[in-house]
């Protein structure tokens, strides 16, 4: 209940779908595919972008996703508030999640990315909103992902944790429902929807599979 009072989710519409978006050409186009799906969480996500690249494309980006959908920014706290952004994403090598939480306060969401069981552990006390687990499957968009973990150690994963746990890492139509089977609260996809022309179709699509 924490999870979905916090996030503004009505019960009945987990699992979740949250897509990560990048600074690709037509990004905001293919956004507004996503918008028109709908999803619950977007978080931008873009490693060779300059803060101010971040900047205007995180204000656009909103622009687009208005109040229909959670908008995250990938590491970057300061950007988050800057921009009203609803949530902040960090990894293990990010601010440390008690720093942020001071930052931020009690109202901005924190998410927090893990890949081994003993971090999973360690997360438990942390104070983040939830937790992503992965990469599941074999994924090119994170070029230095570690290898992927796999649907048993996901399991795992959600066994261990007190957050919700969102799956991510290789999702795509035809794995995700096995993920969500496994009991994740849902699935981050980047990939899966960005690579395709239609996003509108393969969001549908995808969120179609999630409700099993």
């Amino acid at each position: 209940m924490h999870w979905k009072r916090n996030l503004e989710i009505e019960k009945g519409r987990c699992p979740l779908l949250y897509v990560i978006i990048d600074g690709r050409k037509g990004i905001l186009e293919k956004l507004r595919g996503i918008m028109k799906a709908g999803v619950e969480i977007v978080q931008l996500r873009d490693k060779d972008l300059s803060t101010r690249e971040l900047l205007e494309l995180s204000r656009k980006a909103k622009k687009v996703i208005k109040d229909r959908a959670l908008f995250f920014i990938n590491d970057c706290i300061d950007l988050a508030l800057a921009v009203g952004a609803q949530g902040v994403h960090l990894g293990q090598d990010d601010l440390p999640v008690e720093v942020a939480r001071r930052i931020a306060g009690k109202k901005m969401l924190i998410g927090f990315s893990t890949h081994t069981a003993e971090q999973v552990k360690k997360s438990v006390s942390k104070p983040v909103d939830y937790i992503s687990f992965g990469p599941v499957f074999k994924t090119k968009t994170k070029l230095d992902a570690v290898s992927p973990r796999g649907i048993n150690r996901l399991r795992k994963a959600v066994s261990y944790s007190r957050h919700p746990v969102v799956a991510v890492g290789g999702i795509k139509k035809g794995n995700a429902g096995e993920v969500i089977k496994s009991g994740a609260s849902g699935v981050a996809v980047c990939s899966g929807i960005l690579d395709a022309r239609d996003t509108y179709r393969a969001t549908i699509e995808l969120r179609s599979e999630l409700h099993l």
